[in-house]
């Protein structure tokens, strides 16, 4: 069972993808900004991030760039975005701050199910190989 902290303003769209992730095994941690995700994971360790672009407070590039800047405590978190966006401009920013990914919103459910399990696949690859590297 893998925890997936889910970071959007949207309650709507944060209580689907809770039922969603639980159906399919996951323990799911919930903020609606950026500030409350990065202090949610301080206090608990997540597995996978759903991040939303536009949010109050701190959006979903400024908490991305903080994840991946050392908040992860030398594990790969992949950090994989939902977005309305259709820009291509706004799409790559969402790869160029750190993101691993990105979804469309809607999201296919059998869709997002398989990466989120494709991407937890190569955060535990690439989490063993740093440790093995490590020792």
């Amino acid at each position: 069972m893998a925890t997936v902290l889910v970071v959007d303003d949207d309650l709507l769209i944060r209580l689907f993808l809770k039922e969603l992730l639980q159906q399919d095994g996951h323990r799911t941690l919930m903020a609606e900004n950026g500030l409350e995700a990065l202090a949610r994971m301080e206090e608990e360790p997540c597995d996978l991030v759903l991040m939303d672009i536009h949010m109050p407070v701190m959006d979903g590039y400024q908490t991305t760039q903080r994840i991946k800047a050392g908040g992860s405590k030398a594990n790969f978190i992949p950090v994989i975005f939902l977005t309305s966006a259709q820009s291509d401009l706004e799409r790559a920013r969402c790869l160029e701050c750190g993101g691993d990914d990105f979804i469309n919103k809607p999201p296919n459910p059998t869709i997002l199910i398989a990466r989120i399990q494709s991407w937890l696949q190569r955060a535990k690859l690439a989490n063993l190989s740093t440790r093995t590297v490590g020792m």
